[in-house]
């Protein structure tokens, strides 16, 4: 069973210990490494200024995180003023311990699914790292990083993909 809760301070070593993980998995792919940086995500765990939530296995403790964050963190470049403006739930720092589970995928469910009831049009999501935008394109089919909320009753799933994911426009 799973669980997504905001993190605590006790929860600065679990996150460190999974950004290792996951950086490591990455090195191996050719997608850059975050390890110098594990310390850095895990104390934002608490601190009021780092809205970090974790998401909890029953028996594996901490397998995943993510930061929400609204509008005022949309990278400029990255997104239009008309975007922007929109009111937008910001996923960062994402991390998952790698697992063949999708736990990703979960987060942005989540996340969705809190957006919406916050009221909020937008869930948008970035990465910093161009390989591993590239690497998720490739894997994921070209798969947007921003989903209305309403998504799952007006995307159908009949292209393959879980509803609320919708193809990048060629």
């Amino acid at each position: 069973m799973y669980q997504m809760r905001e993190a605590t301070i006790a929860d600065a070593d679990p996150i460190a210990d999974m950004v290792r993980a996951r950086s490591a998995w990455l090195s191996e792919r050719g997608l850059g490494e975050c390890a110098d940086m594990a310390e850095e995500y895990g104390s934002q765990a608490g601190n009021p200024g780092f809205p970090v939530w974790v998401l909890e296995h029953e028996t594996d403790g901490v397998v995943g995180c993510t930061s929400h964050f609204g509008n005022e963190s949309l990278p400029p470049w990255a997104f239009t003023e008309d975007k922007q403006a929109e009111p937008t739930l910001f996923l960062a720092t994402t991390f998952t311990r790698p697992k063949p589970h999708r736990l990703g995928w979960l987060i942005a469910w989540w996340s969705l699914d809190r957006a919406a009831g916050l009221g909020l049009t937008w869930v948008r999501r970035g990465t910093g790292q161009e390989q591993l935008s590239r690497y998720y394109r490739r894997r994921r089919g070209g798969i947007c990083w921003a989903w209305p909320t309403d998504a799952a009753t007006r995307c159908s799933s009949s292209n393959g993909r879980q509803p609320g994911y919708r193809s990048c426009p060629s």
